[in-house]
This record gives structure tokens, C-alpha cells and sequence, in this order.
């Protein structure tokens, strides 16, 4: 009788007995060196390349120029273009400046109050912003917007305007009437926010590095597109204003090309966003707007700017918020009409 052959070993018997015999035995140093080595591996991966597997999720962009009213025009102003809207009339110019997040569309109400009482009426997007140019290569600061705004004038033959700005605008504005003091007639301040000395810097190189640009704009393009009827809301006292509409119209901007990437630029340019000059030099009428009930830029700050300007009045609104030209809007033209025509 013959006997019976061994059986071979499998596959997985024979790694077996090789990993157990054969193998070197890792020590626990070096066991959890190697499991620190693959997280560490997965954690760069994640950082590193995941930004670019997600994808942007923002409103789909659009031409500019599809997205312009039926008044609004583009001007190539110093290599970039620039978004206004204008309302022929044979008075004085008045030069409407908006503030962060805000458009030409700000002046929605305002504009047609303003021609109806016989002034020659502009809005502008300013460069990042609204309809104008956008992206990372442009100059977002303070000083370098104001020189923007006075081409702007210029490629407009306007000698000289009455500046109406709400919000960060202000501190544009009061730049051009420091600067430019011939080209400013009046200056007529929403709830301001002026810069008088300079911001930290953000580190340069930050804005370099491509993944970190990245994470920046998928998270950009995933919060803000939901927040802005949010943010309108707690911008305001009077929660009805808050209309589709209105939040249509300030959603326009996020069918830009590379509006995201302005929100970075402006972030890297705003430590040098600090007046030059003290606005005891600003000369000419200084007119305040404010909401009694602002809860982004405190009405406190007006008793300041009321000492510091020399020729500066005060006009407050009860009960009404950051946003008095949607809130109470015959009011704010009332008080902005009646300035002008003193």
C-alpha cells in the first residue's frame, strides 16, 4: 500500500510560515514610527490634493456683460475693467461708492431720487467687486482703489463730484478728498469704517501656495453663496427689506469669474489700507449717515468723526440698521437731497 503524499502547502500557508520565520520582527519603536509615517502620509495627502478632487460649488460664472442693466456700462480703466451705472441729469455730479459685498445695485433706490432732483448720477463697482474685474493680480488696497476711482472720473470728464460711500467705501472716499481736494465737492459718509493707522500684515506667501488657494476657494464658494440672505439680515433692523429681490441683487456678484479669488486679494492687500493723512485735513462738508441700530459699524464712532472732521454734521436714523438706503430709503434720500442742495 503506498502511502499518502503530504498535501502542498497553499499560498497563504506558505506567507505564513515565511512572515513568521523569515521576516525581521519590528520593534515597537518602530511599529509606531511606521503607523505615525502612514498618517502623517494620509494627512498630507488629504491637505495637499484632496482641495483638488472637490470641486468649486459656487453659482456657475457668467460674462460680466450678460449680467449688466440696461444703464450700466464697462470702461477699461489702467488695464482692468470697470462696472457703472449712470442717470443723465444737468445738476451736479454725484459719485456713489459701495461698500463690502455691495454693487451699483446698492443705489438701486437711491439713483432715480437722485436724477429726480436734477444731479448727474454715477455708480461704480470697484475693482474686485459687483460686475468690474476680479483676481488675484489686481491691487485691493485702499490707496490703490482711491487712484482707480479718479481715473475713473477722469475717463468720465468729471472735474469734480460729490462722493456719497457706505461702509469701507468711506475710507476710499475720505482717501480722495485728502488726495484729491479740488476734485471733491462734498463727502457725504454711510455708517464709515476709516482706517487710521495700518492693519497687520497677512504673510505674503500664503497666497503662493497653490493648495492653500484652493481650501480658500471651495470653502469661499460653499458658505457664502448660502449666507448672503443671512447676512443681509443681520446687516439690517427691519427684517422685511430682506426681499428675494434684494438678495438677488446682491448675489449677482457670485456669477463672476474669480470673485473668490478678490475676497483673497483683498484679505492680502488690507494692511495697507491706513489713510495718509489725518481727516482733520479733509476741508470740504462732511456728511454722516448712520443707522441708530448698526451692529456692524457702531454709531459711537460718529462722535469721533464729528470732532475730527472740521466741517462734519450728523444725520442718525431710529431704529434702522447698517443698511439705511434699503431700510428707510425716502428718508436717506430726503437727508442725502437736502446736503446736497444746501
Amino acid at each position: 500500500m503506498n502511502p499518502i503524499a503530504p498535501s502542498k502547502p497553499s499560498p497563504q500557508e506558505r506567507w505564513q510560515v515565511f512572515s513568521t520565520t523569515k521576516l525581521p520582527k519590528l520593534t515597537r519603536r518602530q511599529r509606531w514610527g511606521g503607523a505615525a509615517g502612514v498618517i502623517i502620509t494620509t494627512l498630507l495627502l488629504t491637505v495637499l490634493a484632496l482641495p483638488y478632487v472637490l470641486p468649486l460649488t459656487g453659482p456657475t460664472a457668467v460674462n460680466p456683460h450678460q449680467l449688466a442693466d440696461s444703464d450700466g456700462a464697462f470702461v477699461e480703466i489702467n488695464h482692468q475693467q470697470l462696472y457703472y451705472e449712470h442717470l443723465k441729469g444737468q445738476g451736479e455730479t454725484v459719485l456713489l461708492l459701495h461698500g463690502q459685498g455691495g454693487s451699483t445695485l446698492t443705489w438701486r433706490e437711491t439713483m432715480p431720487a437722485l436724477q429726480a432732483a436734477g444731479y448727474d448720477v454715477y455708480a461704480l463697482d470697484l475693482p474686485g467687486m459687483g460686475l468690474s474685474q476680479k483676481g488675484l493680480g489686481l491691487d485691493y488696497s485702499h490707496p490703490a482703489i482711491a487712484e482707480e476711482v479718479v481715473a475713473f472720473m477722469d475717463s468720465q470728464n468729471i472735474e469734480k463730484v460729490n462722493l456719497v460711500a457706505h461702509a469701507f467705501s468711506g475710507n476710499i472716499a475720505t482717501q480722495i478728498a485728502l488726495s484729491y481736494p479740488d476734485r471733491v465737492n462734498k463727502l457725504i459718509l454711510v455708517a464709515p469704517t476709516l482706517f487710521y493707522t495700518p492693519t497687520a500684515e497677512v504673510p505674503q506667501f500664503l497666497f503662493d501656495l497653490g493648495f492653500l488657494k484652493r481650501w480658500s476657494r471651495v470653502m469661499l464658494q460653499l458658505v457664502l453663496p448660502e449666507a448672503v440672505g443671512e447676512q443681509l439680515r443681520s446687516a439690517t433692523k427691519k427684517d422685511e427689506v430682506v426681499t428675494d429681490e434684494l438678495i438677488d441683487d446682491y448675489s449677482r456678484i457670485l456669477h463672476t469669474p474669480d470673485w473668490d479669488l478678490s475676497v483673497l486679494g483683498m484679505l492680502r492687500d488690507s494692511s495697507r489700507n491706513a489713510l495718509s493723512d489725518p481727516i482733520q485735513n479733509v476741508q470740504g462738508p462732511v456728511l454722516l449717515l448712520w443707522g441708530s441700530g448698526d451692529g456692524w459699524a457702531t454709531p459711537n464712532a460718529a462722535d469721533g468723526m464729528l470732532r475730527d472732521f472740521p466741517n462734519a454734521r450728523l444725520v442718525k436714523f431710529e431704529g434702522v440698521g447698517h443698511l439705511p438706503m434699503h431700510e428707510v430709503p425716502s428718508d436717506f434720500n430726503a437727508a442725502l437731497i437736502e446736503f446736497l442742495d444746501n
